[in-house]
């Protein structure tokens, strides 16, 4: 799963606006804000859900013509679980990874989480909230969360 989060966040930074505006239309919401001395909303953007059974993956994805992000869960669906630990790569169940990339550096490092938590509510769409610390080229940053897309569709797997 950890080489689809980069595959992901790599091909919406090279592909350019029509890929963003064909995919961009999630009728979900994904929000990340940067806390401490620079506080900011970092991202506000659509976001849409995908779920594998193959590999029990769930990632909600966000992107627009400024941002790509992605927060990815290891879990069964509907979940079993609704804590989830933050790490830089997906573990077993119950871990989960928050990648965000600003698309109009081309060659900039994203923002990866280091350490953090995801609480994941229960209902009929996958909503929750995340604190997390990510670092980029340069920096380590503490970032706030929510997000709130439709429920998967069944057999979003990526091929090899």
């Amino acid at each position: 799963m950890t080489w689809r989060l980069v595959l992901f966040a790599g091909l919406l930074a090279a592909s350019g606006c029509s890929l963003v505006d064909r995919l961009g239309r999630g009728t979900g919401r994904l929000r990340l804000e940067q806390l401490g001395r620079s506080s900011r909303r970092l991202l506000d953007v659509p976001a849409e859900t995908r779920f594998c059974s193959a590999d029990t993956s769930l990632s909600i994805l966000g992107f627009d013509h400024d941002w790509s992000a992605v927060v990815a869960l290891r879990t069964a669906w509907p979940p079993a679980g609704r804590a989830f630990t933050i790490d830089s790569a997906l573990g077993g169940l119950g871990s989960a990874s928050v990648a965000a990339r600003p698309l109009g550096d081309s060659v900039g490092v994203a923002l990866t989480a280091v350490h953090g938590t995801l609480r994941l509510d229960g209902g009929r769409r996958v909503h929750g909230t995340l604190d997390v610390v990510a670092r980029g080229a340069s920096d380590t940053v503490h970032l706030v969360g929510r997000f709130d897309a439709p429920a998967p569709a069944p057999g979003n797997c990526a091929g090899p």
